[in-house]
This record gives structure tokens, C-alpha cells and sequence, in this order.
């Protein structure tokens, strides 16, 4: 979902789907397992210097869902 970034000193996750996402940093995501993201809105702000693992996502529903992510280096 999200590339290791060494140099990223803040991320922003947000589900804007219908359904719960699943999260997971550096590991395969597995859904009821890591981090839950409740859909329409749920969020998570990471505003520290983020290490370098990816960011792995995953739902139990159908069809396309929806991660905004916004990340940075300032």
C-alpha cells in the first residue's frame, strides 16, 4: 500500500470506504489482525519520524475501498 520511506516524519491514514481496513507496518495485513481503521473515516496520525517499514492494508469486503494517505518529510 505504502512504501518504506526513511526520510517520512509524518503519515496520515484515513479509511474513506464502507468498510473496516486492517493495517499492518513491515508484516503482511491479515483482516481481524493490527491496526483497525472503522470505515467511513476511521484514522490513525503517526506524527513522528516514521521508521522505514511499509504499510500494508487489507478488507473483508467487496470490490475496490478507499485508503487516503497523506505523508510527509516536514
Amino acid at each position: 500500500m505504502l512504501a518504506a520511506n526513511i526520510s517520512r516524519n509524518f503519515l496520515i491514514l484515513q479509511n474513506d470506504s464502507d468498510t473496516t481496513l486492517y493495517l499492518k507496518f513491515g508484516a503482511v495485513a491479515v483482516v481481524n489482525q493490527g491496526i483497525r481503521l472503522n470505515s467511513t473515516g476511521g484514522s490513525m496520525l503517526l506524527d513522528y519520524k516514521f521508521i522505514t517499514l511499509a504499510v500494508n492494508c487489507i478488507h473483508a469486503g467487496t470490490g475496490n475501498k478507499v485508503l487516503l494517505v497523506t505523508s510527509g518529510t516536514q
